[in-house]
């Protein structure tokens, strides 16, 4: 063991040393389920594809929860955009609604990092488009936050609801407009984005929050019977 508590498995597992583990595990190493599972995260977010083979021939749980985040091998793949990963994962049988500690399934963290081809992946498979994560948010309703308009595209493209709300009744529109993100709003106010919504919290349009933040660019491509008597300022 090393100073830093490590073993010769673990060091060659976080630098994707897939026969020096395979030869490690057949020699004696001893190897527990959260060392297989932490292994299988470190392989998953690395994008080591063999070590990931040897680890699920190993016994590796895919379905598994680490402490730091709670988030499954799938997650970690997905997240970092390992689209060959995903795919092996997915084979193996990993469950694609598994949920982290802010409840978000890997098709959710492909949506907030941007890729477009791991979403596709994940939701041809069956993975909910829909998914609600943290406050009620859908992949769409983060897209959105974010200002990820490609991102955006593909989850409509895909069948994602277009007026589903937060925990606090903002739709996708609602934070593309709170947040200044004038392109993404343009994106789903061209696929028919109701402008009159109003949330639960304030009693806020779109172009309300739009307003009351300056945000110039969003205000303009919101139509101006967008908003209503009754809206808050405040």
């Amino acid at each position: 063991m090393r100073p830093d508590g490590s073993t010769p498995l673990q060091s060659a597992a976080k630098g994707g040393h897939a026969q020096i583990v395979k030869s490690l595990c057949e020699n004696g190493a001893w190897i527990n389920d959260n060392l297989k599972y932490d292994m299988l995260g470190v392989a998953a977010g690395r994008g080591f594809y063999k070590l990931a083979e040897v680890l699920i021939s190993l016994g590796s749980p895919l379905n598994a929860a680490y402490v730091y985040e709670h988030n499954s091998p799938l997650h970690h793949a997905a997240e970092a955009g390992h689209g060959d990963l995903v795919r092996l994962l997915m084979q193996q049988g990993a469950d694609l609604e598994f949920r982290n500690a802010d409840n978000h399934t890997a098709l959710s963290l492909a949506a907030r990092m941007k890729h477009i081809a791991t979403i596709k992946q994940l939701h041809n498979q069956g993975a909910d488009i829909d998914a609600i994560s943290k406050c009620d948010y859908t992949p769409l309703i983060w897209a959105a936050e974010r200002g990820h308009t490609q991102v955006i595209r593909t989850l409509l493209e895909a069948g994602a609801n277009i007026e589903a709300r937060t925990a606090f009744g903002q739709t996708a529109l609602h934070l593309a407009a709170e947040f200044g993100q004038t392109a993404a709003a343009k994106v789903l106010l061209e696929h028919g984005a109701n402008t009159k919504a109003r949330d639960f919290e304030y009693f806020r349009t779109p172009l309300d929050w739009a307003a009351t933040n300056g945000h110039v660019g969003v205000v303009k491509c919101c139509p101006p019977q967008a908003s209503h008597p009754e809206s808050s300022v405040v």
